[in-house]
């Protein structure tokens, strides 16, 4: 497969037209995350945010790099980008229902 730089990942992959990628830190994006499973109730809030919380950790305990991208509005794409101390690259992808 051919290498591509992360301007082209950004430009070709993460976004249909009109809506540009927006990098997000991280750590923000979770903890907003586990603000609003806090917040919102629902059944086991704390299991919830305590799996937000272990992908967090383990994110930062196994990459050398990551990027987190969002694109769209109402039904937002997640886009993270892991780059591994050995430098290969992985993308999550989830959809993010906002309204």
């Amino acid at each position: 497969f051919p290498t591509r730089r992360s301007s082209d990942l950004e430009n070709s992959v993460l976004h249909t037209a009109g809506n540009l990628p927006e990098a997000v830190d991280l750590d923000d994006f979770f903890n907003k995350c586990i603000r609003n499973v806090m917040i919102g109730g629902g059944d086991r809030p704390e299991l919830v945010a305590q799996q937000y919380r272990n992908l967090a950790y383990f994110i930062h305990s196994n990459t050398k790099k990551s990027i987190l991208y969002r694109c769209g509005n109402i039904q937002v794409g997640i886009y993270i980008v892991l780059i591994t101390e050995e430098g290969k690259v992985f993308v999550l992808k989830t959809t993010s229902i906002e309204t």
